[in-house]
């Protein structure tokens, strides 16, 4: 599985793009704490957005945004990152964008391939 690191100063462009590519994928949303441990936070998803805002107050941030609608979703907060990681497979296709924050903790999202069947209803494809 190749992985792209993304320099700091492309992560905004980076993001904007990725979330053009891949809103609606459903996603799990996966964090590793040294304090917590691993914890499966989301489960299957639809992504709605990823940005980073590094002129937040209180320090940088990068934000994933999953959920059915812009008024009926959760947020989940990346303080401080430090690195954007993108894991592909061997055909180019993303599979994990991975952030890692000053802490040490890890949000990771996992990328499931997926088709909306009826009006809110997520479909795996083969």
């Amino acid at each position: 599985m190749p992985t792209r690191t993304i320099p700091t100063d492309q992560w905004s462009e980076f993001l904007d793009s990725f979330t053009r590519e891949q809103r609606t994928r459903a996603v799990t949303i996966r964090v590793s704490d040294r304090e917590l441990g691993y914890q499966e936070e989301i489960k299957r998803v639809p992504l709605l957005g990823v940005s980073a805002d590094m002129e937040a107050g209180g320090g940088p941030k990068i934000e994933v945004m999953v959920g059915t609608t812009e008024l009926d979703h959760t947020t989940h907060s990346v303080i401080n990152p430090t690195a954007v990681r993108l894991l592909e497979d061997e055909g180019g296709e993303p599979e994990i964008l991975e952030l890692e924050a000053y802490d040490g903790s890890k949000t990771i999202v996992v990328l499931k391939p997926t088709a909306y069947g009826e009006p809110g209803a997520l479909v795996e494809r083969d």
